[in-house]
């Protein structure tokens, strides 16, 4: 499988459910979301969930449009299958409280 770099500048938000207990992770550039049942697990989805969404938009034609409007850029080439791709975009965890979770998001 071909690792394919994203040039992203990403944030995800995470906070512990009070209830459920389960981590959850927003991403407001991409407009997705993400749990885990621990922060590790979270991590995983986190990059299964980016994975997903960039592979579809390659898979459609729609990455390079993508790219352009965030101000993003790629690093090497495609393959010529985009399912055979495992895309990398780097991010940091900034962690919250369920508390201060809606002046963040906003």
């Amino acid at each position: 499988m071909k690792v394919v770099q994203i040039n992203a500048n990403l944030t995800w938000v995470v906070f512990q459910d009070p209830v459920s207990r389960y981590w959850i992770g927003v991403c407001e550039a991409l407009k997705i979301s993400s749990q885990g049942k621990t922060v590790s697990d979270l991590r995983e989805n986190i990059d299964d969930a980016t994975n997903m969404m960039f592979r579809d938009l390659a898979e459609r034609q729609e990455l390079e449009l993508f790219l352009r409007q965030h101000k993003w850029t790629l690093e090497g080439e495609m393959p010529a299958k985009p399912s055979t791709a495992r895309f990398e975009i780097p991010y940091d965890i900034k962690r919250r409280t369920q508390d201060d979770l809606a002046t963040v998001l906003g």
